[in-house]
This record gives C-alpha cells, sequence and structure tokens, in this order.
C-alpha cells in the first residue's frame, strides 16, 4: 500500500482522490501553504504545512495542482527526494513520461498526461495563459470574447459555480466593461443537490467538496473587482431579482440540478448570438454535468458543440 501526501487542496485534489485505487495507495495528508488552512481537514485527512511533511512516512508526494514546477522545487529546497515527487497535472513536457509511469499505478483509471501547446493563432493575444493552465477553454473563450464585441452582442456576464474563481478572472478580465455576475454558495455543494447525485449514481460527491474557498479569495483575483457583483447563495433563488440580459455564461456547477437549473435560467435570458459554457460536459466524475446539457437542449431543440477541453465544455449559442 503506497502511502501519498497530496499537496494541494483545490479541485484538482478532488479529481484525483476521485480516481486513486484504495486498494493500492491511501491519503495520508494534505499539504497547503495557504497556513489559514494548516489544522483544518478534508475527509478527515488533516492540512499541514511543507514544514511538517517530516512527521511523515510516505512513499510519493503527488502535486495536485498547476502550479508543479514551482511547488517541486519547493519541496527539493526542502530536501526531499526528486524521486517522491510526482504530479499528474503537469506543465513541463521533459517529465511526463516518468510522471505517467508512477502515476497509472496509482489510479483506477489511466491519466492521460499532456501538456498542450498550442501557441500559432490567427489573432493577438488578449489574456496571458500559462503554460499549466487549460488552454483550450480559456484560448475558446478569449476568441469567442472577440466575437461578441465584434458583433456588438448585447447583455452582462455571469458564471454559476465560482469556487476560488481561477476561470472567472478571465471572465473578468476579457469583458471587463461589463457586470460579472458570481453565482455560487461558497460553501460546497447543496444537500439536496447530492442527494440526487446519488441516487442517479452521477457522482460520488459530498457536501464539503469546495468548501475551502471565500468571497475574498475570488475578488482578489479579479482585474477589475469593481465590475462583479457577488451572488452568494442557494441558485437560482439568488437570481430572482435580476432582469439582466446576458452574452456569455459560465455553468461549472458540476453536478446535475444545479447546472439544468442553469440552463433553465440563462439560456431564455441570452442575447442573440451570446454563448454559454457548460463545464464537464466530458467529465467522468461528474456525469450530471452531461445528463442535464442533454436533456435540456433535447427538451428545447437547441445544438451544442462539445468543446475538447480539460474535464469537457459544451459550447451552446443563442
Amino acid at each position: 500500500m503506497n502511502k501519498l501526501l497530496l499537496f494541494g487542496t483545490g479541485c484538482k485534489s478532488l479529481d484525483f482522490k476521485s480516481i486513486l485505487d484504495n486498494q493500492k495507495a491511501e491519503i495520508i495528508a494534505y499539504i497547503d501553504n495557504d497556513p489559514s488552512l494548516h489544522g483544518q481537514h478534508i475527509c478527515d485527512k488533516k492540512i499541514i504545512s511543507p514544514s511538517e511533511i517530516c512527521n511523515y512516512i510516505y512513499d510519493y508526494i503527488v502535486i495536485v495542482s498547476r502550479k508543479y514546477s514551482d511547488i517541486s522545487a519547493q519541496l527539493e529546497n526542502l530536501g526531499i527526494d526528486s524521486e517522491k515527487i510526482i504530479g499528474p497535472y503537469l506543465d513541463c513536457n521533459e517529465i511526463l513520461h516518468k510522471h505517467s509511469m508512477v502515476v497509472n499505478k496509482l489510479v483506477t483509471k489511466s491519466v492521460d498526461l499532456v501538456s498542450t501547446n498550442m501557441q500559432k493563432l490567427d489573432r493577438e493575444r488578449l489574456i496571458s495563459i500559462p503554460a499549466n493552465e487549460d488552454y483550450v477553454r480559456i484560448s475558446s473563450l478569449e476568441k469567442l470574447s472577440q466575437e461578441i464585441y465584434e458583433n456588438y452582442v448585447l447583455g452582462n456576464v455571469a458564471e454559476l459555480g465560482v469556487y476560488r474563481g481561477d476561470f472567472a478572472k478571465y471572465i473578468n478580465q476579457l469583458f471587463h466593461d461589463r457586470k460579472l455576475y458570481l453565482f455560487d454558495t461558497f460553501e460546497g455543494f447543496n444537500k439536496a443537490d447530492i442527494k440526487v447525485e446519488q441516487q442517479m449514481k452521477f457522482s460520488n460527491s459530498e457536501t464539503n467538496d469546495f468548501q475551502n474557498t471565500s468571497i475574498d479569495i475570488v475578488v482578489s483575483k479579479m482585474k477589475y473587482p469593481e465590475m462583479c457583483r457577488i451572488m452568494q447563495g442557494y441558485f437560482p433563488d439568488t437570481a430572482i431579482s435580476l432582469e439582466d440580459q446576458f452574452a456569455y455564461v459560465s455553468i461549472d456547477a458540476d453536478l446535475y440540478s444545479p447546472t439544468y437549473a442553469g440552463l433553465q435560467y440563462f439560456y431564455p435570458r441570452m442575447a442573440k448570438h451570446g454563448y454559454i459554457f457548460v463545464h464537464d460536459y466530458g467529465n467522468s466524475r461528474f456525469k450530471g454535468a452531461k445528463v442535464a446539457v442533454k436533456q435540456y437542449c433535447s427538451e428545447n431543440n437547441i445544438n451544442y458543440f462539445p468543446l475538447t477541453d480539460i474535464c469537457g465544455t459544451a459550447v451552446i449559442m443563442k
């Protein structure tokens, strides 16, 4: 049995945990650089600081973060053997093969360790996309924003399912002159939605998933925070008073019920030639997102395009 320390407490750690083979490996603790998280727990496993690693006996430290290079360098500076540092989400082509051999011995399904490089474009960059980010999804958003402005599509923008604001920050930057509505509980999943997931066997999600966020964390990442409108609470209750039209909406609610509710609410309010991105359409961890898209689009005779980004995105145009 391999004993693992997971460096990172965000959504990537949950993704990795969902495919971990419990017969081959176990997580004994989580590591994070954020002092405010130290001493807290994720599913009864303690979150520790990097300085506490020496108190644990482990086989591998798995970096479940997009900042692989920075964290691996940090660990090596602490005197940790580089052979014990692995990661399924890499930003360095030279180590892909080595890591795939180790990581795929620990999980129930093989992990495709691919570093995306698509830099030749027919347009000038509006934003900087780090090599370890979801290039296809972010670059598609960038191109789409240009189309919206070139075609004079009216309306504000929104995201349902914000988590820590890592995608919302690009929406805010690209639509800098439009209000950005950010819908999230900022407290994890809703119990009623989790019950549906369990009954329909869409996912093994829990209410404490994605709790490690806050409004302050999200707002701190925004280039134009004055354009953000925080809509905290259970959706669609938080949208009842709105009368806005939308040019672009990101639905990244993971689960079936909020994804379907998001389509019900936003699609009728989209401007002509506006776009909706529904994330996790191709995610094997959250099967309900795809079901929600197919159901709503079938009921309303709507076409969509499946984008081949990380976890998959269904692109709907009004």
